[in-house]
């Protein structure tokens, strides 16, 4: 008589399978997980008529990370880089926590739809420094809430949120600069994140600088707001982050166009521009800039510098390229034979049926209004 048997049986990846001592029909086997793992399926396995032992289940990360009962020194996350290991308590609870300094990251964990995940993490520090988590989607990395350490333990709540909205999962990282302790990293009933405020995100400012700079700003935080040379600042010098996540500003940096009649010599103009005057492209463009400057007129015409150049009867771009602007363009009867005049001005008066406004050719000594830049084309 044929006794049916069942191969040798294999272990669930990140977890274990006990050998049975025998293969055969409705011999019954055993699956479990390592430490930082939970088992997704049946932890019992049968030998089968069909000689298989069913489905195997799986052993996924666990994001609730007990330090004090488990031996994975970073239960179920991985040390990606830095000092993070499993160090013992010496203060007011017995156990285990996770210290050190460095990025951990957790396994994927599965998301249906919208979800977001409600979290906790207890966080004490023993040097100054800054704890960050961040969401990842294997790869991709996004800064979502900024933790300052404190003397004593504290718990933080924070939302896990995707980093793409066609995310189907999402892997918690946690990043420490300076030397902080962690423990009870812990994902909450989603009420208990309900009312906590949500980090603004890092803005950037063409043309400026945001002092602090950093990827995350706390609820009432304020940042200072600067333009580099040759920009003014348009709105509040300050910012605030608000509790549900934006700013209460919104700064520009807009370019300085019109100075005092009689400054704006060649080399201000190109300091004020970042040596990036700007072209007329052509008719259309011509319009556009001429209805832009005309209100920062000072009195009855504005005078602005480009970065064009005309040369032997030729117009060339900042890039050196002839540029064959039609008649309409240029101020009345110009260009300017004079092969001194190789500078081109575009002057625009208040009144829009002023025959005498458009470009023209001038010496580089001369001084005018301003300059238009191109960064603000």
């Amino acid at each position: 008589m044929n006794v049916r048997t069942c191969p040798a049986p294999k272990a669930p990846d990140n977890g274990t399978v006990n050998i049975a001592t025998a293969f055969e029909v409705n011999q019954t086997i055993e699956y479990s997980c390592n430490a930082g793992y939970v088992l997704q399926g049946s932890n019992i396995g049968i030998c089968r008529e069909n000689g298989t032992w069913g489905e195997v289940p799986t052993c996924i990360g666990d994001l609730t990370c007990d330090f004090e009962s488990s031996t994975n020194p970073t239960c179920s996350y991985t040390r990606v880089n830095g000092t993070f290991q499993r160090e013992y308590r010496d203060d007011d609870v017995t156990g285990y926590v996770l210290a050190g300094n460095g990025t951990i990251r957790s396994l994927p964990k599965a998301l249906a739809g919208n979800e977001e995940l409600c979290m906790s993490v207890d966080i004490k520090n023993t040097s100054d420094g800054e704890l960050v988590a961040k969401a990842r989607n294997g790869t991709v990395t996004k800064a979502i809430w900024p933790f300052s350490a404190s003397a004593t333990w504290k718990t933080e709540k924070f939302i896990l949120k995707k980093v793409n909205s066609t995310d189907t999962e999402v892997q918690l990282e946690l990043e420490a600069s300076g030397s902080v302790k962690l423990d009870n990293i812990t994902t909450l009933n989603s009420s208990e994140c309900y009312g906590i405020a949500t980090p603004c995100e890092k803005r950037n400012l063409a043309n400026g600088t945001i002092f602090p700079e950093q990827d995350l700003y706390s609820e009432a935080q304020e940042v200072s707001y600067s333009c580099r040379n040759g920009f003014t600042l348009g709105g509040e010098q300050t910012g605030t982050c608000n509790a549900e996540g934006s700013w209460s500003t919104t700064p520009v940096c807009t370019p300085i166009i019109a100075q005092e009649v009689g400054n704006a010599s060649l080399s201000v103009a190109e300091s004020l521009c970042g040596n990036k005057l700007a072209n007329v492209y052509d008719v259309t463009h011509y319009k556009l800039l001429r209805d832009y400057l005309r209100p920062m007129i000072p009195d009855e015409f504005i005078y602005v510098r480009t970065g064009m150049t005309y040369k032997n009867g030729q117009l060339y771009s900042t890039t050196g390229q002839a540029m064959p602007l039609p008649t309409e363009v240029w101020y009345p009867d110009y260009p300017n034979l004079d092969p001194s005049f190789t500078t081109v001005i575009f002057v625009v008066a208040l009144n829009p049926e002023e025959i005498y406004q458009g470009i023209f050719n001038d010496s580089p000594s001369s001084e005018y209004n301003g300059a238009i830049c191109e960064s603000e084309l």
